[in-house]
C-alpha cells in the first residue's frame, strides 16, 4: 500500500465493517504533531473513544490507569502508587502472564497522522465472526486466542495483537467497557499492520 493509503486505513476498515476504527502508534520520542487534543487522567479504552473525534496523544503522564501503564511498560518505582501497581500487576500472580510492551515506547498516538503500526475497534459481534472467519482462512480453520478479564483492552488487545501480529479480541470487563463507552452488544478487536490488507476485501486475491 501506498503511504497516503495506509495513512486513511481506518476509514477504508470503516467502510467495509461499519464501525469505527482507530489508528495506533507507538513512538520511542515525542512526535511532533499537530491538532493534538490535549488530555490528562485518562485509560487507555476511554482514550479509544475519545480519539475518534480528535487526535489523542498518550504518555505515562496523562494514563490515569495502572493496569494500562503496566501494559505498556511505563511502570514506576519512583510513582506513590508503586507498591499496590506490583501487588496488583506482578506477573508471577498471572498465568500466563499478561502481553506488555518492552520496546522503550514513550508515547502512543491514537488516530495521528502517518502510518499506524495497528487498529483498533468496537465491533458487533458478527463483525468479530467476519474477522475471525478471515482469520481462519488463513491459519488453516483454526483461531486460537486468549481472553483477557484484567486490562482486556490495553494489554489484551492492543499489546496483544502488536507483540504476536494477529488479530486479537477481548469481551472487555465492566470497568473498561464503561469507560469506553461500548455498550452492551460489543467487542473489542485489533489488527497490526502486516494483516491490513488481508482483511481488505479489496485487496485480498
Amino acid at each position: 500500500m501506498e503511504d497516503k493509503r495506509m495513512d486513511q486505513i481506518h476509514l477504508k476498515f470503516a467502510d467495509q465493517y461499519r464501525s469505527h476504527w482507530v489508528k495506533v502508534k507507538f513512538y520511542k520520542e515525542k512526535p511532533e504533531l499537530m491538532g493534538i487534543k490535549k488530555v490528562k487522567g485518562l485509560r487507555f479504552c476511554e482514550a479509544m473513544r475519545q480519539a475518534i473525534v480528535s487526535p489523542i496523544l498518550l504518555e505515562r503522564s496523562n494514563v490515569s490507569c495502572p493496569g494500562g501503564r503496566h501494559a505498556f511498560g511505563w511502570g514506576s518505582e519512583s510513582s506513590q502508587s508503586s507498591k499496590d501497581e506490583v501487588r496488583m500487576f506482578n506477573k508471577r500472580t498471572l498465568t500466563p502472564p499478561l502481553p506488555q510492551l518492552s520496546n522503550g515506547y514513550n508515547f502512543i498516538g491514537l488516530n495521528t497522522e502517518g502510518i499506524p503500526d495497528l487498529l483498533l475497534s468496537y465491533v458487533l459481534p458478527q463483525t468479530a465472526m467476519d474477522l475471525i472467519r478471515k482469520s481462519c482462512e488463513r491459519n488453516g480453520n483454526v483461531f486460537n486466542t486468549m481472553l483477557c478479564t484484567k486490562m482486556p483492552i490495553c494489554a489484551g488487545v492492543a499489546v496483544r495483537s502488536y507483540t504476536e501480529q494477529k488479530l486479537a479480541l477481548s469481551f472487555g470487563s465492566p470497568e473498561s467497557r464503561q469507560y469506553a463507552d461500548m455498550g452492551p452488544n460489543y467487542v473489542a478487536v485489533g489488527i497490526p499492520r502486516k494483516l491490513f490488507q488481508f482483511y481488505l476485501d479489496e485487496d485480498r486475491s
